[in-house]
């Protein structure tokens, strides 16, 4: 007699799933052949089919697997009074810039000597921010004419276009090698990545102690036991974090193509700063009715400051998660119909992307528009925080920045939903809550291993980078300043791999949203690195994982 509280297994032909309904007659991987519906949670249970390798462990313990999954939405445009409103808005920025940059080049004749007044404490914060905004007009304005700057410093202006262009070189081949290492050395990376964590809190322990600074001695002795003390607790999950981050990895490399967005949105943010910091500069200088001296007549509306940094971090943050649900896309196409994305240029790249700049732009925009808004008023905390309150200013830009960051977190997981199923953007937040939930994954998601050796390898091409570059200073016999030199190095590796690296932390949280709702399907597409994780789950997991 058959035991009611086990799933029924049947073994038969391939039955299209919702899934395959919604991807069409191209889908590959094979569904469960028979559903059954769990009378205690009234939902899909898996039933042994073809492929069911991965639910064999279910199926020895009698235990069943609900199917929760997203549904592909229609091709509408979500969100769209967010698109209006950020279109709208940058219009009228570039509005403003027109109408106003050349009165307050006017106001502003800049002299190539001029230096800010020796004293500041009666300065209005405005006449500060003329001031300062007149003397980085200056520089920028002698660097252009070739001026000697040897008062400045040892920096050697006809050396830097070579010490750049080595910069560029170096730090884009490194970082681009830095994705086949962690491909193929991913758990002895991660152990070097929390070894390095506990090493860079011992030599601030060190550094402290030696100059006698005691507090940051005892905060750098504090944080290495933090950390020593993380280590050991995470040590056994090493193999989940690397089997995640080589399935990401490998979907990656599928679509190598897609390491065109980060530099694509990096060019794009650019010229937005530049911009912005005209249209920002000639508003102040117009509305504050300033004079070249930095005397301004008026004082510039707090709330006017306000809506500038918003616009200046709602547009970053807005091009940044383009190419992040553009990612979260591709791998969830990767995971279902590899054959649409296995090329530099793959279909499913490509429909990501038009996706992300069309159907799902107003839910982008919605998204990056609630971390804009935490992220401007941290920066006016920062700018209040100079007066006789600053204690309670510096506490509350302590609770702002942890919000921004719970914020940012949160749209990670629900741009992924974004990207997979087109979801507005509130519905996509409740969907991948909802899934997280039922599945008793909470602590999976908080797991931020990975993000950290991510950072670990960014820091590691940047110092190598930095160093290739003085080598390459000194055997091109130039006379530039060494520290000058590795900065300029360290910033363009660093800031080249923090690019990929945020694919690679896309690529990683899509495969944890796909492995939750159907791991089946990686079963049948990628069966190797399927067995893989499965096996790092289980013992990272047991409790949590049951597959």
């Amino acid at each position: 007699m058959t035991n009611p509280n086990q799933p029924i297994v049947v073994q038969g032909e391939f039955v299209p799933s919702k899934m395959d309904n919604q991807l069409g007659s191209d889908a590959k991987y094979y569904a469960p052949s028979v559903q059954n519906i769990d009378p205690v949670s009234n939902a899909n249970v898996y039933s042994h089919g073809q492929h069911q390798s991965s639910y064999n462990n279910m199926v020895e313990h009698g235990q069943s697997v609900n199917e929760i999954k997203g549904e592909h939405q229609p091709k509408k445009f979500n969100d769209p009074f967010w698109t209006f409103l950020f279109v709208a808005h940058i219009i009228f920025m570039v509005c403003l810039a027109v109408v106003n940059t050349r009165k307050a080049l006017d106001l502003l004749e800049v002299n190539a000597n001029r230096v800010l007044v020796e004293s500041e404490a009666d300065k209005t914060w405005t006449n500060q921010v003329i001031l300062r905004l007149e003397y980085l007009l200056s520089a920028v304005s002698r660097r252009i004419t070739n001026r000697e700057l040897e008062e400045e410093g040892d920096l050697n202006i006809e050396g830097m276009p070579f010490v750049v262009g080595i910069s560029a070189v170096v730090g884009f081949l490194l970082s681009s090698l830095s994705l086949v290492f962690m491909l193929n050395f991913a758990e002895i990376l991660i152990k070097v990545g929390l070894i390095f964590n506990i090493l860079i809190w011992v030599v601030a322990c060190m550094i402290g102690f030696a100059i006698g600074d005691v507090f940051t001695g005892g905060l750098g002795l504090f944080c290495a036991a933090v950390a020593a003390w993380y280590s050991y607790y995470v040590w056994n999950r090493i193999p989940f974090a690397a089997a995640n981050l080589v399935a990401a990895i490998t979907a990656v490399r599928a679509n190598i193509g897609i390491m065109v967005f980060p530099y694509l949105s990096l060019v794009i943010s650019g010229l937005w700063l530049f911009l912005w910091f005209l249209t920002s500069s000639s508003t102040i200088v117009v509305l504050g009715d300033c004079d070249a001296d930095g005397n301004c007549n008026n004082e510039i509306n707090g709330f006017i400051i306000f809506l500038l940094f918003l616009s200046l971090y709602w547009t970053l943050e807005v091009v940044k998660n383009v190419g992040y649900v553009t990612i979260t896309g591709t791998v969830g196409t990767w995971w279902w119909i590899p054959e649409d994305a296995a090329s530099c240029c793959s279909s499913g790249m490509i429909n990501a992307f038009w996706r992300s700049v069309t159907y799902s732009f107003g839910s982008i925009c919605l998204g990056s528009l609630l971390v804009a808004i935490v992220t401007a008023i941290k920066q006016m905390l920062y700018k209040a925080r100079d007066g006789d309150d600053g204690l309670c200013f510096c506490i509350a830009t302590c609770l702002i920045s942890i919000l921004e960051q719970i914020i940012e977190y949160f749209n990670e997981w629900a741009f992924v939903y974004v990207g997979l199923y087109g979801y507005t953007f509130i519905d996509a937040a409740k969907n991948v809550v909802s899934l997280f939930k039922a599945r008793g994954w909470a602590n999976i998601i908080l797991d931020r291993m990975i993000n950290g050796v991510l950072f670990m390898v960014s820091i590691a091409i940047g110092l190598i980078t930095g160093l290739v570059c003085i080598l390459a200073s000194s055997m091109h016999n130039a006379n530039d300043s060494n520290a000058i030199v590795f900065f300029i190095g360290f910033l363009f590796g660093f800031g080249f791999t923090s690019l990929l690296m945020r694919v690679v932390s896309g690529a990683v949280n899509t495969v944890i949203v796909c492995y939750a709702e159907d791991p089946n399907a990686f079963q049948a597409n990628h069966p190797e690195l399927s067995n893989r994780m499965r096996d790092a789950w289980r013992q990272a997991w047991p409790k949590e994982f049951n597959y």
